[in-house]
């Protein structure tokens, strides 16, 4: 069976990370600024983030959603797993006061206790094992003030079929149809096989991808003690010829 410490690798993968950006910079771009990024901002503006407010980006990749907090004056600290991604957000924003470092989100002990007044996770949560869940939320209760808002997002799974065949094209870390066991490490969706634990083979296209259902995101944020504010789906788009629908959502906690 595959460990289930290996995603820890595959986000270290070079290709992967390079397909990653590809996919953000090139593909995913424009969807985010028409339902992404209004919505963060209207976000920020609401919990008056501005001027000297410290936000944490988790899972913030090459840091894109972390510039656009930065725009409003805010002090940004962008936190991934993957080197290769933050060596190219401190690529791409050395002249911010941005700081990026590589940090595993499941286990934020090395940040300090509440030195954030908000913090967001823009659709990073659906590629990490479902085990970093109650870590992260956990940490977030501890290193974001209390009062302090947090923004999560993450794609609507019932959307990915139609999101995965007009976006997706690179690799994914690993998919996991049957928990708690990881199937496979590094795959291209659309590829009609790859290994499976045991040197078995998988069906990437009969095989769902995890996507962290809304309410097991909610169920593990409201264990840390963090307050369920409200919960907004967004980005209705129509893809692949079907019928339109909401891509993402979006949960709006503080911390109680």
């Amino acid at each position: 069976m595959v460990s289930p410490d290996v995603w820890k690798d595959g986000f270290q993968d070079p290709q992967i990370a390079k397909d990653w950006i590809l996919h953000i910079e090139e593909s995913q771009e424009p969807l985010r600024e028409q339902a992404l990024y209004p919505y963060i901002f209207n976000w920020a503006d609401r919990m008056g983030i501005g001027e000297r407010i410290q936000v944490v980006d988790l899972c913030c990749g090459q840091g894109a959603s972390s510039e656009l907090l930065n725009r409003l004056g805010a002090i940004v600290t962008g936190v991934d797993y993957s080197k290769p991604l933050i060596n190219r957000a401190q690529k791409l924003y050395a002249e911010t006061p941005m700081e990026f470092i590589v940090g595993n989100v499941g286990n934020l002990g090395f940040l300090p206790e509440n030195q954030f007044n908000a913090a967001m996770s823009i659709n990073g949560l659906f590629h990490l094992p479902p085990s970093t869940m109650n870590g992260l939320f956990n940490g977030l209760a501890r290193i974001v003030i209390p009062g302090g808002s947090i923004l999560i997002t993450s794609v609507n799974p019932d959307a990915y079929p139609e999101f995965a065949g007009a976006f997706r094209n690179q690799r994914e870390i690993y998919f996991e149809p049957e928990p708690p066991f990881l199937k496979a490490t590094s795959g291209i969706i659309g590829d009609p096989e790859i290994a499976g634990p045991d040197g078995g083979k998988v069906n990437l296209k009969d095989t769902p991808f995890v996507m962290h259902p809304p309410e097991n995101i909610e169920v593990a944020a409201i264990s840390a003690g963090l307050v369920l504010c409200q919960t907004s789906t967004l980005g209705s788009l129509e893809l692949v010829g079907g019928p339109a629908k909401d891509l993402f959502i979006a949960h709006e906690l503080t911390v109680g």
